[in-house]
């Protein structure tokens, strides 16, 4: 049964330029016998990170390489193209359903080839079965050749817009002669780029595109934001948004709520935006991810980013499975704030507690800048109320340039997210390990808690732990 045979050989992993073990593997498939043939050749043409392997199903006698060039470069043509030449072409082009084009070398491959083989390729398009095309060489005068992977069945695209004029007037055709693109990644832009006029051409595109899915883009503003609302189709947005203090604004006073969404995620964004984006929001969520960047929220804030999600709570308690919320320290720009200011950054256990609605989450991730006053008590709630979490990191962002971290969480806290939280594989949570409390229990415990798979448990900084996952339980 070729399905079955063909999710086998997905186990193998993608071909990459990088490493050729899968390709060897599934060119030698291709050869067993023919059972193996097409699903072999299927795997190994699926996914192409360049042209040249494309190229080379030509006769190599057509190509001029009279300068000396390489097998690999194919910059002009030593003969006129014929039909009998296209046939190898055409067998495993029609195989190809992906291409990810990080940077076109014009040494290696001439666009003056590729405009030759669009005009003289006997169908209507070179790569008939193309779903996906990941375009990130910014070079305005090599966007032409962009066009030759563009076929009906694209329904993925990523872009690098640049800022050329070039680029910005392709967006709005795409949505014009594309009307399915269910996908779309525009996050390879540099964000000096992604201005007004990006986003007008950005948002005369999205006016085309019914039935969108899945947007990725690196910037937003409120009219983008307003289209996106009407979507009933877009499940997943995800936003590198720059510190625009008049966007909150905007978005306040105009913007629809979101019927059909279900992942957010935005990236450098400020606690105001993350707010005006999230509040609107009336479909239940699935994910949620923010990383705060251009300021750090102060206690105070990230109270009211919080009660901001707790009022997705209602909608999304039993359908959120990811919450990922983090200051970043490391590469943010913003002003750090001074050691006398420190009570102010640290997030009471009460303000965590409005989270304790999202009860099924699996994934959980929360890194204010200088973390939480968690004790054993709040941490026993904690755990009882995200039992179902597998990962849980929740150490301070700011941890590198503190001292020695002091915490009111102690190995009982610890104990009880052994007992309640049967799933945990990673958990990142500072606690003082310096006394080892004794645990009595009335049942014997159930054989089940001593085979939780920890994989990662991170303590207190300068305290000794001596004590492994399975002895806590």
């Amino acid at each position: 049964m070729l399905d079955i045979l063909d999710t086998i050989l997905a186990y193998l992993g993608s071909v990459s330029s990088y490493g050729n073990d899968v390709r060897m593997t599934l060119a030698g498939l291709a050869r067993t016998c023919r059972a193996f043939q097409d699903p072999g050749l299927n795997g190994l043409r699926k996914s192409q990170t360049g042209l040249a392997l494309a190229l080379r199903c030509f006769p190599d006698d057509l190509w001029d390489r009279s300068n000396g060039s390489e097998k690999l470069t194919f910059t002009g043509l030593k003969r006129p193209l014929v039909l009998a030449d296209w046939e190898r072409p055409l067998l495993y082009w029609n195989r190809i359903q992906c291409f990810y084009i990080h940077s076109f070398d014009p040494e290696e491959i001439s666009p003056a080839v590729c405009e030759t083989l669009r005009m003289c390729c006997p169908t209507q398009h070179l790569f008939p079965t193309l779903r996906e095309i990941k375009w990130f060489d910014e070079d305005p005068f090599r966007l032409s050749i962009f066009a030759i992977f563009l076929s009906p069945q694209v329904r993925r695209i990523g872009l690098f817009p640049g800022h050329s004029m070039a680029h910005l007037s392709v967006l709005p055709s795409l949505g014009i002669k594309y009307p399915d693109l269910a996908e779309l990644d525009f996050r390879g832009i540099y964000r000096e780029s992604c201005g007004p006029l990006f986003l007008k051409s950005v948002l005369a595109l999205l006016s085309n595109l019914p039935h969108l899915e899945w947007l990725g883009i690196p910037n937003i503003d409120a009219l983008i934001l307003d289209r996106l609302a009407r979507l009933r189709s877009l499940k997943t947005l995800v936003v590198d948004v720059p510190s625009v203090p008049e966007f909150s604004v905007d978005v306040n006073g105009s913007t629809r709520r979101s019927q059909a969404l279900e992942e957010l995620c935005l990236w450098s964004t400020t606690p105001e935006i993350a707010i005006a984006i999230i509040e609107p929001v009336s479909h239940p969520l699935r994910e949620i991810g923010l990383r705060i960047e251009s300021e750090f929220p102060d206690a105070q804030m990230t109270a009211r980013l919080y009660s901001a999600i707790r009022v997705n709570a209602n909608r999304s308690c039993g359908t959120m499975k990811s919450l990922h919320m983090e200051d970043e320290w490391a590469e943010s720009r913003a002003e750090t704030p001074s050691d006398d200011e420190f009570d102010s950054y640290v997030v009471e256990s009460k303000v965590l507690e409005t989270l304790f609605l999202f009860i099924n989450l699996i994934k959980i991730i929360l890194q204010p800048y200088h973390g939480f006053d968690l004790d054993d008590e709040m941490v026993s709630r904690m755990a009882r109320a995200w039992s179902r979490v597998e990962e849980l990191r929740m150490i301070f962002s700011a941890d590198l340039h503190i001292a020695e971290v002091l915490t009111r969480t102690t190995l009982l806290g610890i104990h009880t997210i052994a007992m309640h939280c049967l799933n945990l594989h990673t958990l990142e949570l500072y606690f003082d390990a310096s006394a080892i409390p004794a645990l009595v229990f009335s049942d014997p415990l159930p054989e089940s808690h001593c085979r939780v798979p920890i994989e990662f448990l991170q303590g207190s900084v300068g305290k000794k732990s001596g004590s492994s996952w399975r002895q806590l339980v």
